[in-house]
């Protein structure tokens, strides 16, 4: 039972330190305004975004990814799947 206990407070520690983060304004309002400029990002237009606001290569890549879905905007996928089921 008391190895149980320590696990349970291992896993807990973990989980506070793995915690979600949001977001700061900052880093949205950048990525809007990138957005504005342009809906179609480069690997190096992702990468300077990223190094700009401090966060990861991914985090900006899944921003856009989500953010063009939000906005009705097809990807690159989409386009794919689409011309394939055309045909």
């Amino acid at each position: 039972m008391e190895e149980r206990m320590i696990l349970d407070e291992k896993y807990m520690e973990n989980r506070r330190e793995n915690k979600r983060m949001r977001k700061k304004p900052e880093q949205m309002e950048i990525l809007k305004k990138e957005f504005e400029l342009s809906t179609v990002w480069s690997y190096s237009h992702k990468v300077k975004i990223a190094k700009a606001i401090g966060m990861t290569f991914h985090q900006v890549s899944k921003w856009n990814w989500d953010y063009r879905k939000k906005m009705g905007l097809s990807t690159k996928r989409e386009a794919k799947k689409g011309a394939s089921t055309k045909e």
